[in-house]
């Protein structure tokens, strides 16, 4: 027999681990590892033969990926189930009994050896209804001495898979309770722990025990019910990191003169397969958590790009174009044409200008970041998972395609303050992004939740007695929370146009995180104001909000990059430039714009507008001009500043608002409402310039957003007089171009009044300050709900539902409309499909899939059409086989 220790007599460390080790492999503590032992152990004595209850068959039940939470109906999950003889003798007629969560079955294995082990696959069933489910396996085998046995068990969580839904991010992390508490749907977590190892192999890493918490994270949030966007930065960290330091020499810009800067070269084909090489190694440690559906690469990233004169930059330029990097470049910002001998009295180039050639080679991709983010979705992708991939800013930069590279989401960050109209400057610059990416692309938007004080406030007061209680509490505080009523108004100008998401950055104002420094809390109205706006419209309205299409426009602006290339400012999504401030005089006087790129004019022409601003633009190509005249020709009309080229002649010449005062703006607006007359009258208006309106359509029927922009200076910062933060209640009259309509208010979830005058429908809206409103307006009112459902289903069954929305005549309403719809089991039990949902057309079919552990008899469903509040149900029967039950 082997010796083995056991309490009774004092025994050193040392000799207590050398009788272990002179043990037989087999007999060592089991499945257990060897106790870490820091101090002398007292009470041993060496005894022969074995403890009765040590195992001499070890069984581990593992995921492959070190999963535990999987989303209802996933397809392929696997467990491992690991089988090892720790005995000196082989073990035979070796049967597992498995039960899987669902049901049971025997699997037989072959003759164990001695110190042999067999690894055998088990499919995961993920078709249960949601819950804690125990993958239990019991193993026996013969052997010399008898049977033998042992037994192990896999905890894993089913998760419902949820309806269709507006994604809320926030750019950073909080606890599941404080997001769930706000209406967050996603939060942020860095991703970058396998970068250095992918840079210095040349290749992607295998999956990696370094993310071993990151997926432990993952298989939380999706219990939990959040998603993660992760956060990946190769590029950023090659341009900054020390580690990156000796290997970052070798991929340097170049000036003329050969002497390297300090700025990357991102074009270089070895910097380019890294961004697929630290893509591909996060794809292949959590591509497969479902909980991960969003990364964001590289954000903040092209700010810093330069002009790079190396040899194999001068090369790719030389090979599309044919001609060298003009004499003239040499900042990435362009050339002022005031600077330029004999430039073009009429400030009209050649489409082939060499400058501006250059410059749209550049833009459009010649310094490389476009590709490489690219170049990063495609390692990310390049797994089979379905994650999408994000960048921001997109339109930092000049009014060029490309700069969001082939990525599925682009968006941008904005500060809105001082006039925080300069959300939908921000928003339509991404739409205007957009149509020249690839057709997978959607567009996102970010609300900055903070405010840089400096741009907010000025010096404390020297009498304390007038600080307000945060300058009291947080005198030293850099960054403050976001005004909630600017918060509220920039909410409804991105969500008035089709974003397919929403974010918020700066987590640290948006609650009290205890102590001051970055980011500090210093308005608790914020974050209540933000939860009531996700709960009140986001998550009821999110479906349908994703898919209303754009009214389109009849009102354009031109952003020129060519202007931009020979002087002018580009607005970068600011109203720090004059184009900025025009946008937010076309809104203000209700005239619904879509921002252009000459590369737009190009490729779709003029012809569906009646109204072209044409802010800054002294300089335009020879083609655009042309364009532009012969579209003018035809009843076009323009409006335009002074610096206008001498080519074109506006119709309406608005000078150049010079700053961001609000009064100011409002001047101009009436100006240019007042010009135009009746040569152009815009489909939605108001009585009040304070009142912005902006539609949506789908069919015949329109969704009209409509905020309330009266502000003040108030006490909170509005005291420094720097901005209007503080808003003010209004009433206004909202008015449509349509002869007629039923109107319900999308909010209250209710028809509301209307009058038909002057072949327009009339509105009256009273606001409390900063608020907002969506109505829905059909051609014919809503007159009932239906539910169809069959009658009896057996559990080997889906169910199907027919929801239709309809009008009188039994027809679908041409709209798309908001519905909630709840499913209960007989002891009244939610399933997997409640939730909000669009039904467009009037329409909306859905399946549920029936789990085998779901309930026999009477179910229901019930729908709420969240328009006119009308309500339907319908009932119907199951029957389910019952389950085994597990040993």
């Amino acid at each position: 027999m082997i010796p083995w220790v056991s309490p009774g007599y004092k025994f050193p460390q040392l000799a207590l681990l050398l009788a272990i080790f002179c043990c037989k492999p087999d007999r060592l503590l089991g499945t257990q590892p060897l106790p870490r032992i820091s101090e002398p152990v007292g009470e041993v004595r060496i005894l022969k033969g074995l403890p009765e209850y040590l195992p001499l068959i070890e069984v581990q039940i593992t995921h492959p990926f070190q999963r535990n939470a999987f989303n209802r109906m996933e397809q392929n999950q696997q467990l491992t189930i690991t089988v090892k003889n720790l005995a000196s003798e082989p073990f035979s007629k070796l049967v597992i009994d498995v039960h899987n969560g669902l049901e049971h079955h025997p699997v037989e294995l072959e003759t164990l050896l001695p110190g042999g082990q067999k690894q055998i696959l088990q499919p995961l069933p993920c078709r249960g209804k949601a819950g804690t489910y125990r993958f239990k396996v019991r193993i026996s085998g013969q052997n010399s001495t008898g049977r033998e046995q042992n037994q192990a068990e896999f905890q894993y969580f089913i998760c419902n898979r949820r309806p269709e839904f507006m994604p809320v991010i926030l750019w950073g992390n909080a606890s599941s309770a404080k997001m769930k508490e706000v209406g967050f749907t996603h939060s942020m977590t860095w991703m970058d722990h396998l970068d250095h190892v992918a840079w210095k192999d040349g290749k992607p890493a295998g999956f990696s025990p370094r993310m071993g918490q990151t997926r432990e994270s993952l298989n939380e949030a999706l219990r939990q019910g959040v998603r993660i966007m992760g956060k990946l930065s190769p590029g950023n960290y090659f341009k900054s990191q020390k580690a990156y330091e000796q290997a970052r020499n070798a991929f340097l810009c170049q000036e003329r003169d050969g002497k390297s800067s300090k700025a990357v070269d991102f074009s270089l084909p070895r910097i380019q397969q890294f961004a697929y090489d630290a893509a591909r190694s996060l794809a292949n440690n959590v591509g497969m958590f479902p909980a991960l559906d969003m990364v964001i690469v590289d954000s903040e990233f092209r700010d810093s790009n330069q002009i790079s004169f190396r040899p194999e930059a001068q090369a790719a330029f030389k090979a599309a174009s044919g001609f060298e990097i003009p004499a003239a470049v040499s900042l990435k910002n362009g050339v002022n044409y005031t600077r330029i001998k004999d430039f073009p009295a009429d400030r009209v180039i050649p489409d082939s200008d060499p400058v501006l050639t250059f410059y749209r080679w550049f833009w459009g991709g010649g310094d490389g970041y476009p590709g490489f983010i690219t170049r990063a979705r495609e390692g990310i992708q390049s797994s089979g998972g379905q994650i999408k991939v994000y960048w921001d800013p997109v339109v930092r930069c000049p009014a060029k395609w490309g700069s969001g590279g082939g990525v599925d989401l682009i968006g941008h960050w904005t500060y809105v303050y001082p006039d925080p109209l300069v959300m939908g400057l921000a928003t339509d610059e991404v739409f205007a992004m957009l149509k020249g990416g690839p057709v997978w692309q959607q567009a996102s938007k970010m609300t900055q939740l903070f405010c840089y004080r400096s741009a907010t406030t000025g010096p404390l007061p020297e009498d304390q007695s007038k600080w307000s209680d945060w300058e009291k509490k947080l005198p030293e505080a850099k960054f403050i929370t976001l005004p909630p009523d600017l918060l509220e108004i920039a909410f409804w100008q991105k969500i008035s146009r089709p974003v397919q998401a929403i974010q918020y950055h700066g987590s640290g104002s948006l609650w009290d995180k205890g102590k001051s420094g970055g980011y500090d809390f210093t308005n608790p109205e914020t974050a209540p104001r933000l939860a009531s706006l996700i709960h009140k419209v986001i998550k009821p309205l999110g479906a349908t909000l994703k898919r209303i299409p754009d009214r389109p426009a009849q009102v354009a602006m031109l952003e020129s990059f060519t202007s931009q290339m020979y002087g002018a400012q580009p607005s970068s999504g600011t109203m720090r430039a004059p184009t900025g401030r025009m946008h937010a005089v076309l809104t203000r006087a209700h005239l619904q714009s879509e921002i252009l790129y000459e590369e737009t004019i190009l490729r779709d022409g003029l012809e569906q507008y009646q109204i072209l601003a044409l802010p800054v633009c002294p300089v335009l190509t020879e083609t655009l001009v042309g364009l532009i005249r012969a579209w003018q020709t035809k009843g076009g009309i323009i409006v335009a500043d002074e610096l206008l080229t001498p080519a074109l002649l506006p119709d309406i010449l608005l000078p150049r608002q010079q700053n961001t005062d609000k009064e100011e703006s409002i001047r101009l607006a009436r100006q240019l409402r007042q010009e135009l007359g009746t040569a152009f009258l815009p489909y939605a208006e108001t009585d009040s310039e304070e009142a912005i309106v902006r539609v949506r359509s789908f069919g015949s029927s329109d969704y009209l957003f409509a905020f309330n922009d009266r502000r003040t200076f108030g006490k909170y910062v509005g005291q420094y007089g720097k901005v209007m933060e503080k808003g003010l209640p209004l009433k206004a009259k909202l008015s449509l171009r349509r002869p007629e309509g039923t109107v319900y208010d999308l909010l209250l979830g209710k028809q509301v009044p209307a009058r038909k005058q002057d072949g327009m429908l009339h509105i009256d809206a009273d606001f409390s300050p900063g608020e907002g409103r969506l109505f829905l307006i059909t051609r014919k009112p809503i007159a009932a709900v239906k539910v169809t459902a069959p009658e009896i289903t057996r559990s080997s069954h889906t169910v199907k539902f027919q929801i239709a929305v309809l009008s009188e005549g039994n027809i679908p309403v041409d709209a798309i409309v908001p519905l909630r719809v709840d499913i209960t089991d007989p002891a009244g039990e939610a399933a997997e499909l409640c939730g909000w949902y669009a039904a467009e057309g009037g329409k909306l079919n859905l399946t549920l899939d029936l789990a085998p552990n779901d309930r026999s008899g009477n179910w229901k469903i019930n729908v709420h059409e969240l328009a006119s509040g009308i309500h339907a149900s319908k009932t119907f029967q199951i029957h389910i086989d019952p389950i085994p039950q597990a040993f």
